[in-house]
């Protein structure tokens, strides 16, 4: 299972261990201005004053009066979009907030300096080992964590951790784990380039928190014939960038996302290389805060083309978050309203990232880049600030929830978010129908919603599933009358795209299905029936991808293909029989899902290009047919996984719940707690693949649900707080 489920983790860390990215930031005058903007854009679209627009003027002169915030930052550069970001927003939504490269530390200092005031809040938390530094004493007696906490936001279980090898001596020596190059002299002593006796991982700055975790890690696991060297990151990966280069043996930690893993590629250039033994709160050194130390289960979702098998990376995957005093939090419940609110898509951070990189380093550049990224997430960010205005003061009790009828996607990779979306509002003190009762596919969910068979579901994917906004009822009213989207869950999340047999476009040098197409000795071997078409396998009928197929079929000129349309799991059987044949075969998928487990790209399977991607046209005049558009597709994917240049010729699309607009307007409490849900995406596609292990019934899915619920007990109620 776990060699199959690194498709997932790239596309779901932004594709930060396989692809390239972009990033941007705004400095504090541009930022500010932009906060601004849009309402002098107003005014000089409707000059005359209205009530509204004198409504709207208090309001901004209310938000500029919000405060000033002191921000610092990580000295690590992969931190510095994020924290960009935050603070963008924090100053869109009134505050004034100082430039955080004024205040660039390592953790070992930032949580101190937060403590005594010199700073407020970062975005750079990495826990659970950042804990460690709450225990650090102030000179009045008093520790960090009596005057800062985590606050939740940004990424959960994200920051994908470990070590890096040079692939082509692991491939050589046939290792599996750092432990077997311990227990061997011949393989550990070509490690040792200073000649002291030790073979060298190179770890971390002193003051970061990974260098302690990695001494901690060497004496539990035993590995006494290495020890960690410790110097500015960059200059460590240089050193381990010019052995592995150089064919030598090294070993790095490093994580993601982070520019690093497209520097030296896992899989290419490098491996994640296994350890034996995960380390727990035992501090064999006796650091201060060291239990904060444990990796808990570590992280084993990596395939045999990434990481030494079984895998193991010995860290399990951090939350990535927001800290702050919690003076300044309990003083001021619109900021600690606001910054849980905050959760840029990770696929946009690991994109900005790289993009940074290439950049020409100025903090100028981060700030522009941070600056686009706003303007292109002006919507959601206005959201998010909406929201915290409207989160209520707290205390009051609510009682007897009410009944909500619920339906489900009938595609198994949805029944997973489905039933967690149902426990928690069960959790909250709901009535809620098993959605398994229900199954449907789009085309009829958002009508039954719209009628009120079922109130709400948790499987839309959005733009797309806009089209089905414009059925109309028996009454004459539509769809988007009586149903709307709800943020939350998964945002940029599903990538999707076709897939195309490797073997055959590697033997045919394939880039694009335009060039499939163009050429009948290579179309007419998709064409199985003999009626002068080569097939792409699609979607169902009621699902909402074979429309947008068909419009895209169209748009593109690919009129030597049609669409086959039916069950998906026996087109998928079938596209399985044609690769494992090595016959040529394209299929629509998407991610999070099994389907690529079963058949991974770079290793069976490849995402095929496209040439032009789908606009609001609708060339087919299909009802709804102008939100199949794709936007700019997905380009995030390197040459292992897609051919090149890659063009999915879809869009990462939102994965979010739908619900009935009455139900929402008449419950205000569930109105704000559905937008609080956000699992990781990483957990649910994990358990996604246990679901397809599994026996396939409904008391499994349960089950799994049940599990998260008890493994993440503290944020779901956390969620339920900030609703009530």
């Amino acid at each position: 299972m776990s060699k199959r489920i690194m498709f997932l983790l790239a596309a779901l860390l932004g594709f930060a261990l396989v692809a390239s990215a972009c990033g941007s930031d705004s400095d504090d005058a541009s930022s500010s201005s932009s906060a601004s903007s849009s309402a002098t854009a107003e005014e000089e679209a409707a000059p005359e004053t209205t009530e509204a627009a004198a409504e709207e003027t208090a309001e901004e002169e209310e938000a500029a009066s919000r405060g000033d915030i002191t921000m610092c930052r990580a000295n690590w550069a992969s931190g510095y979009i994020q924290a960009e970001i935050v603070r963008q927003i924090m100053q869109q939504a009134g505050y004034t907030v100082s430039d955080p490269s004024e205040i660039e530390l390592g953790p070992s200092n930032a949580y101190t300096a937060m403590a005594e005031g010199a700073c407020h809040m970062w975005a750079n938390s990495w826990y659970p080992g950042h804990y460690s530094w709450y225990e650090n004493e102030l000179p009045d007696g008093s520790l960090v964590a009596d005057h800062v906490q985590a606050v939740d936001g940004l990424f959960q279980d994200s920051g994908v951790q470990g070590f890096l090898l040079t692939k082509s001596w692991a491939d050589d020596n046939n290792i599996s784990t750092i432990d077997q190059i311990n227990a061997d002299e011949s393989l550990w002593s070509q490690f040792d380039s200073d000649g002291d006796g030790k073979g060298e991982i190179l770890g971390c700055p002193e003051d970061w928190t990974c260098d302690d975790i990695i001494e901690n890690m060497i004496v539990f696991s035993g590995w006494d014939n290495f020890v960690e060297t410790k110097a500015g990151y960059d200059a460590l990966f240089a050193e381990f960038m010019n052995k592995v280069n150089a064919g030598e043996p090294a070993i790095i930690y490093t994580w993601t996302p982070a520019s690093y893993v497209v520097e030296m590629v896992p899989g290419v250039d490098v491996v994640w290389v296994s350890v034996e033994n995960v380390l727990d709160d035992s501090n064999p050194l006796g650091k201060d805060g060291g239990e904060n130390h444990s990796q808990g289960e570590g992280f084993t979702g990596l395939g045999a083309d990434q990481c030494t098998q079984p895998c193991q990376l010995g860290w399990e995957a951090a939350d990535i978050q927001v800290s702050a005093r919690i003076d300044l939090l309990e003083n001021d419940p619109f900021l600690a309203a606001l910054l849980p609110q905050i959760r840029p898509s990770i696929l946009d951070i690991s994109m900005l990232q790289v993009e940074q990189t290439n950049g020409d380093g100025s903090e100028d550049h981060v700030r522009e880049l941070a600056a686009g990224w706003m303007e292109a997430n002006a919507d959601t960010v206005a959201g998010w600030i909406a929201a915290a205005e409207s989160a209520p003061a707290g205390g009051e009790e609510t009682v007897a929830r009410g009944d909500i009828t619920m339906c489900r996607a009938n595609w198994a990779s949805g029944y997973i978010q489905a039933e967690i979306v149902r426990q928690i509002m069960q959790q909250a003190g709901y009535t809620v129908s098993d959605p398994s009762e229900i199954e449907l596919g789009p085309s009829n969910a958002y009508t039954a919603m719209a009628e009120g068979a079922c109130h709400m579901w948790a499987n839309s994917w959005y733009p797309g599933h806009y089209s089905w906004y414009e059925n109309e009822l028996p009454d004459g009213s539509l769809v988007a009358d009586h149903v709307q989207a709800v943020d939350g869950l998964f945002q940029d999340s599903g990538v999707q795209g076709f897939l195309l047999t490797k073997s055959w476009a590697d033997d045919n040098n394939i880039s694009t299905i335009d060039q499939i197409n163009a050429d009948e000795s290579l179309w007419s071997q998709f064409d199985s029936d003999g009626d002068g078409k080569g097939e792409i396998l699609g979607c169902p009928e009621d699902w909402t991808c074979d429309d947008i197929i068909e419009n895209m079929i169209v748009f593109s000129g690919w009129d030597n293909f049609v669409e086959t349309k039916a069950g998906y799991d026996a087109l998928f059987a079938e596209f399985m029989n044609k690769v494992n044949a090595g016959e040529p075969a394209i299929i629509y998928t998407w991610t999070p899902a099994s389907y690529v487990v079963e058949m991974v790209p770079g290793v069976d399977v490849v995402w095929v290009s496209v040439e032009n991607v789908l606009d609001d046209s609708n060339p087919l005049g299909k009802d709804g047919g102008e939100n199949h558009s794709q936007g700019e597709g997905f380009t995030g994917l390197g040459a292992d996984q897609c051919t090149q240049p890659c063009q999915l010729g879809w869009e990462a699309a939102d994965i979010q719940v739908s619900a009935r607009i009455d139900l929402l307007e008449n419950d205000p409490f569930l109105a704000a707690l559905l937008p609080q849900i956000r699992p990781s995406i990483l957990d649910i596609s994990m358990l996604q693949v246990e679901q397809t292990n599994g026996d396939g019934s409904e008391a499994h899915v349960q089950e799994l649900a049940a599990g998260w619920m008890a493994d993440n007990a503290d944020t779901v109620a956390e969620w339920i707080a900030a609703a009530g």
